[in-house]
């Protein structure tokens, strides 16, 4: 029985803290890229979009290196104390990449805060399901992931404000990174009333078994897919709309962020609206609608002129983006009948290295052709998480075993051409 009005403990405004800023982590570098590019000798004007998306796809590997991990340090350490710790690596590596006077020296310090950044993009979901096992987790999760977008628009405006007054984008990364050492301190402090109803401690062994376990079912691999198409459709347009606004439009600071910041908020909007269907509407048909809206948007920004109505189509993008990234998840657990902290932890893995590796691949297409053809591989990627959650869809429903499938057919043969027949 689930509770109709939705209560929120001192774990969940950690974890909305920690989503905002964990989102101001990856979205500030997008939005000063150009002007950082510049500083350190790789301007973007002189076909350097390569070396743009390397950051993201290095973030993309160190994140992925961390979150195989993660079972393993959840289960020494907790998943609070985790998540507090993995928000402080996340502030430190911005931090110190504020002092960067090299290309080198901000990717290894965007590397050491991708650490982080897996850390908590691994164990913030089933921490969230656990704090609410007994209720309707599945709204809870997609409220508590809306927080990504909410970080994505008050970080991109407010540094594309700071961008045109001036301000230095090594100020603009070292305030983000300072401000997510606050709710790692939060995750860390012990808070009264609220605790994760997580099992015992396992050995590494058991959760080695579990994960190995999970990774046998052909199932799970579709869901796999789906998390690393969806990671880089969100994150080609996340990371490359400032500077495709600024490059293709002649825009800069402000109108870049608010491309970025239209984006993030459809996406606010479809996951709070996700939220409040999970209860009614099943997460694979969410799934299914989400990819086919998104799919159809996606489709003409590469040929608008109109700023105005870019945005409006960013905006539209967010709205059926938003849902996909939690729901791939919740749908692969209403599906699998396995632990589902381990395919929480396990789903996000694939998701990471996809977000890196289109970002980087539509860098490196820019490099070569026109910079608005690359963004076609958005809607291809929408397309294919189209096609394979109506797969799992029909997947699902003949889970059955052969002769429940011969008598359902049966009783509907009887029902629709033998009137006669009396039902039981």
């Amino acid at each position: 029985m689930t509770n109709s009005k939705l209560k929120f403990g001192s774990l969940d405004y950690a974890a909305f803290m920690g989503y905002l800023m964990y989102a101001g982590c990856v979205m500030v570098l997008p939005v000063i890229l150009a002007p950082m590019a510049e500083s350190l000798n790789f301007p973007l004007v002189d076909g350097n979009r390569g070396y743009g998306g390397a950051i993201h796809l290095w973030r993309s590997v160190a994140m992925f290196c961390v979150m195989i991990c993660c079972a393993f340090i959840a289960g020494r350490f907790g998943k609070r104390i985790s998540l507090g710790f993995a928000l402080i690596v996340c502030g430190t590596g911005l931090l110190l990449g504020s002092f960067a006077q090299s290309y080198l020296w901000i990717v290894l310090a965007v590397i050491f805060s991708a650490l982080g950044q897996g850390g908590f993009e691994s164990l913030i979901t089933p921490t969230v399901r656990e704090l609410h096992e007994k209720e309707n987790p599945a709204s809870y999760i997609n409220i508590t992931h809306a927080f990504w977008s909410i970080g994505v628009v008050v970080v991109v405006l407010t540094t594309g404000l700071l961008n045109d007054s001036g301000v230095s984008w090594r100020i603009i990364l070292a305030a983000v990174g300072a401000l997510t050492l606050f709710p790692g301190i939060v995750f860390l402090l012990k808070r009264p009333g609220q605790s994760v109803t997580a099992p015992p401690p396992q050995s590494a062994g058991s959760i080695f078994r579990c994960m190995t376990a999970v990774l046998k079912i052909g199932k799970f691999w579709l869901f796999l897919s789906c998390m690393f198409l969806a990671g880089g459709a969100e994150h080609c347009l996340s990371f490359w709309v400032p500077s495709f606004i600024q490059l293709e439009f002649g825009q800069n600071g402000f109108y870049c962020g608010l491309g970025t910041g239209c984006f993030a908020m459809g996406m606010i909007g479809g996951r709070l609206l996700a939220g409040a269907l999970a209860k009614s509407v099943r997460a694979g048909k969410l799934v299914l609608f989400s990819a086919a809206a998104s799919f159809l948007f996606s489709l003409f920004p590469p040929f608008l002129n109109s700023l105005p109505t870019f945005y409006l189509l960013l905006f539209l993008i967010g709205a059926g983006t938003g849902p996909l990234w939690p729901n791939i998840q919740n749908h692969c657990v209403e599906t699998i009948d396995m632990d589902y902290s381990t395919m929480y932890i396990l789903l996000p893995c694939i998701g990471i290295p996809g977000c890196g590796f289109f970002t980087w691949l539509l860098g490196i297409t820019g490099d070569y052709l026109p910079f608005r053809l690359g963004f076609l591989i958005v809607p291809a990627c929408y397309l294919s998480i189209l096609l394979l959650s109506a797969f799992s869809l029909s997947r699902r429903a003949r889970r059955r075993t052969p002769s429940h499938v011969f008598i359902d057919s049966y009783q509907k043969f009887k029902r629709g051409f033998l009137p006669w027949s009396i039902p039981k």
